[in-house]
């Protein structure tokens, strides 16, 4: 048998209502600012509400990034990592589909390192450190919140990955 390595997240916590909970696990990263990274229809259709209230409970600062695109537009990704650098953002919390995800696990790793996302693309490239990370997936299919992988749609529309266990 060939050798091999498998990586998991730490966490993985699953049922209903869990995302009222995230107040209580951004304590514990001691969290002071939160990036709620999302699109705009899962924010208007209310799937962060339990979420926001709880982070505001907790008495967490937030901003809600509701830009996220299909395909993880490589502009998008970079605005909001400058966000979280502009605001003193500690920690990215995300809620949505894959799209939402991947951008979320790219923000929080260029909200914390010099790295450019150009330079990043393939396999182990992002070595660097990254910002406490939530993601709640909204749907099942994509696996994002259980892979080292983010895909991205660059400007010349060809989709690349960033691979690396920090993800």
């Amino acid at each position: 048998m060939k050798a091999f390595t498998f990586q998991t997240p730490t966490n993985i916590r699953f049922g209903a209502g869990a995302s009222s909970k995230i107040g209580e696990l951004l304590k514990g990263y001691k969290a002071a600012h939160v990036l709620l990274v999302t699109d705009e229809k899962v924010w208007a259709a209310g799937l962060t509400r339990n979420a926001e209230a709880a982070i505001a409970l907790a008495g967490i600062a937030l901003t809600v990034f509701d830009g996220v695109l299909a395909d993880a537009p490589s502009h998008v990704i970079e605005a909001a990592a400058e966000i979280c650098r502009e605001r003193g953002v500690d920690t990215v919390v995300a809620i949505g589909g894959g799209s939402a995800l991947d951008t979320a696990k790219l923000v929080a790793y260029l909200a914390k390192t010099p790295d450019k996302l150009d330079d990043i693309y393939g396999i182990d490239l992002a070595t660097g450190d990254r910002l406490p990370l939530l993601l709640v997936p909204t749907t099942a299919g994509t696996g994002s919140e259980v892979t080292p992988v983010s895909i991205v749609k660059t400007l010349n529309n060809e989709k690349k990955a960033v691979i690396s266990p920090l993800l």
